[in-house]
């Protein structure tokens, strides 16, 4: 019996292969490919799917359709320069596995090579333009760079190219337009604009003759004109044109009348910004008599300067008087520096006269000892055991509030009597030998000194009186939390609920005090908590009990300003019968300037809030330093003395700026305090601390809203004309 084997021929070269046969034994071309509907294997050149019907001709024809498609995405690429692109478009196709897609891929083969060499042929021409286009620009021929560049394509013009064509542009386009400011300002006669131009025209084109004899021209006539205004006693004119000089002309004298009519601007400026007739201000007017005598507005600010430091002053706190009327605050009120605290009889007004509001944190602590504080609890507490607790002295009570800052210790001791007055018995300050937050200090010089706390101990002596200490606001994190109208007991859980939510560390690694507004029936309840780490507190504890000082309890900066103001201001706080809930309840504003820091305390009768902000004193210290080059020592001279800098216009609008950074960070808490404690205007603001006395420290809080509407300089000169 015979066996006959089916066959079936390749339709590409009519090999009969056997049936079963996956490739062609004669091409190697495969024989089956799948249904591209239902996958089910089908002899390539069948019509139609035997699984699922689908016209396998029809969709072969899509596929080659979308070969050629792809194709003719590649030549356009090539069109528009873009090789490499096309490349990887035309090289998709190259090796097809259907033989029927051979015609495709031998165009794409063949496109694929003119496409490479028309790339490396541009690529070739872009190299020589690079070289061209490098020498046009180094001899500032832009319009040159720019028609070499635009030879070449876009897309084929590398980083380089695209920067040659973009400064090219630019230039030849800022030429223009300095060019035509030139003839405009010279024909208007404004000259400093003149010289403006001229210097950008000579940026462009250093060795252009022509502009640098404009140059010299312009700069002759503006040294001549701010000479003339100079003895006009225009100085922000003089300054005007000095600083327009064209670097052409400048040299040593030029410099020196910038900074002749720099520093004399900047004195006269003093007198329009400063709120408070201070020593600085006469030494201003006596140092303008003597710069330039010939104007008679030094005599007169000197007269006015003398005649104001004879004057009573405003309020008994201040420790200056008001100058020109110029000390209202953004905030509201007027801004002055408390020196003289009302509420206390005070047992050594030189020393309150010559630290003013260095103590205020001092006696809030002594306050707060003697239970005349607002805030109750304290971050740290010693416990009274034994016989100590039971023979507790009765009668008068005595505490020391000690403030150990950054650049001072300051002490109070006070005393309850009898019959519940309170008593300032003394005081006391020791300055250290230089800040201990100041840059460049070596750790063990960045706590307290043995020498300064030594010499505390010996003027506390051997007394009962509680010790309370300050713990810097740096170390302290406040939130501020408006509580729903419920009783103490309801307010307890809710206060627990807040410190696990608001603070970063467990509760135990914390050490706590809370204020609670008192209970009104409806009324929303503030509370306020305060935390610094445990680890902060204890330290600061046996820092003092290794050199003997035993302290009572430990409590925060700011709680303690909240202490002293609520004692000091209970007359501006207070409330003419009921307060109606829509009503902006009565606020001041206390702000307290550290070596290391600031805080800003909004206080009302019922409530306050707080912000404390890094950078105080003795940043501006350092920056003032570096600016003047000066040792620290020096800078913290100048600082408070302006008058014997050698060349303030230079070094002091730095730290304004400097200052105003901070009162802008500031500025949150006054924002807050209005919505969360419905403050309107403070009644007035009050600095202490001893970065206050600082020149200019006080005008960032200043109102300047009406700076806008003051006298602009117009920048015309009719007093000469130049060719």
């Amino acid at each position: 019996m015979s066996t006959e084997i089916a066959t079936s021929a390749c339709a590409k070269c009519s090999h009969h292969n056997e049936s079963q046969a996956k490739f062609c034994g004669g091409c190697g071309q495969p024989l089956w490919e799948p249904c591209g509907k239902c996958e089910t294997t089908v002899r390539i050149g069948t019509k139609f799917c035997g699984g699922c019907g689908e016209d396998l001709q029809q969709r072969f024809q899509q596929r080659l359709q979308q070969a050629e498609d792809t194709l003719q995405q590649a030549r356009k690429l090539a069109e528009g320069f873009e090789y490499d692109d096309a490349l990887t478009v035309a090289k998709r196709h190259r090796k097809p596995a259907d033989y029927r897609f051979q015609a495709v891929a031998d165009q794409c083969v063949q496109l694929a090579q003119q496409i490479e060499r028309a790339r490396d042929a541009w690529q070739a021409k872009a190299a020589k333009v690079l070289e061209a286009a490098r020498r046009a620009a180094a001899a500032e021929n832009h319009a040159k760079t720019a028609a070499l560049v635009t030879k070449i394509p876009e897309p084929l013009r590398c980083e380089e190219l695209k920067n040659l064509l973009t400064k090219s542009r630019s230039a030849d386009s800022q030429y223009s337009q300095l060019l035509d400011m030139l003839r405009d300002a010279l024909q208007q006669k404004q000259y400093v604009t003149a010289a403006n131009a001229v210097e950008g025209l000579l940026q462009i084109k250093p060795n252009e003759a022509k502009f640098a004899q404009a140059a010299k021209k312009i700069g002759d006539a503006l040294q001549a004109s701010a000479i003339r205004r100079f003895d006009r006693g225009d100085y922000h004119g003089t300054l005007q044109r000095l600083e327009a000089l064209p670097q052409l002309v400048r040299n040593p004298q030029t410099a020196a009348m910038l900074r002749r009519a720099g520093n004399v601007a900047w004195l006269f400026d003093q007198f329009e910004r400063q709120p408070w007739t201070t020593e600085n201000l006469l030494q201003f007017s006596q140092r303008l008599t003597q710069t330039v005598p010939q104007d008679p507005r030094g005599k007169q600010l000197l007269e006015q300067v003398q005649a104001s430091l004879k004057q009573p002053l405003g309020d008994p706190r201040s420790l200056y008087r008001v100058w020109s009327g110029k000390a209202k605050s953004w905030m509201g009120g007027p801004v002055r520096l408390l020196a003289f605290p009302q509420s206390l009889e005070l047992p050594q007004q030189t020393l309150f006269k010559k630290h003013p509001g260095e103590f205020c944190i001092a006696i809030g602590l002594a306050l707060q000892g003697l239970g005349k504080g607002t805030f109750t609890e304290a971050l740290y507490r010693a416990e009274t055991k034994g016989l100590k607790k039971l023979f507790r002295r009765k009668g008068p009570q005595e505490c020391v509030g000690v403030d150990a800052g950054s650049s001072a210790i300051r002490a109070v001791r006070m005393r309850l009597s009898e019959d519940g007055a309170i008593e300032l018995l003394d005081v006391w300050r020791r300055q250290f030998a230089q800040p201990l937050c100041r840059s460049g200090l070596e750790m063990q010089q960045t706590v307290l000194q043995e020498d300064d706390l030594l010499a505390l101990k010996e003027w506390l002596g051997e007394g009962e009186a509680e010790i309370w200490i300050n713990q810097p606001s740096r170390d302290v994190l406040g939130k501020f939390v408006e509580m729903p109208p419920v009783g103490d007991k309801q307010l307890q859980p809710l206060i627990e609920k807040e410190i696990q939510q608001r603070f970063p560390l467990a509760a135990d690694e914390l050490n706590l005090a809370v204020w609670c507004e008192a209970e009104r029936e409806d009324q929303s309840r503030q509370v306020v908590l305060v935390a610094a780490k445990k680890t902060l507190v204890t330290q600061r504890i046996a820092k003092f009990q290794e050199f003997g000082i035993q302290p009572t309890a430990v409590q925060c900066e700011q709680a303690a300003l909240v202490n002293f103001a609520v004692l000091e201001f209970a007359d501006q706080l207070q409330t003419e019968g009921d307060d109606p809930a829509d009503d902006a309840p009565p606020a001041v504003a206390l702000v307290d300037a550290g070596a290391s820091g600031t805080t800003l305390l909004i206080i009302t009768a019922n409530a306050f809030l707080f912000r404390s902000v890094d950078g105080g004193g003795e940043a501006l210290t350092g920056q003032l330093a570096r600016n003047a080059k000066l040792t620290a020592e020096q800078a913290e001279k100048w600082k408070h003395h302006p008058a014997t800098a050698t060349d303030p216009a230079s070094c002091f609008p730095a730290l304004t700026e400097r200052m105003q950074g901070s009162v802008q960070r500031l500025r949150r808490a006054f924002d807050e305090a209005q919505q969360q404690l419905g403050v309107g205007a403070v009644s007035s603001v009050w600095c202490v601390g001893g970065g206050s006395r600082m020149h200019g420290w006080p005008v960032p809080w200043l109102d300047r809203s009406d700076a806008a509407n003051e006298e602009t300089m117009v920048d015309r000169d009719d007093d000469f004309e130049i060719g």
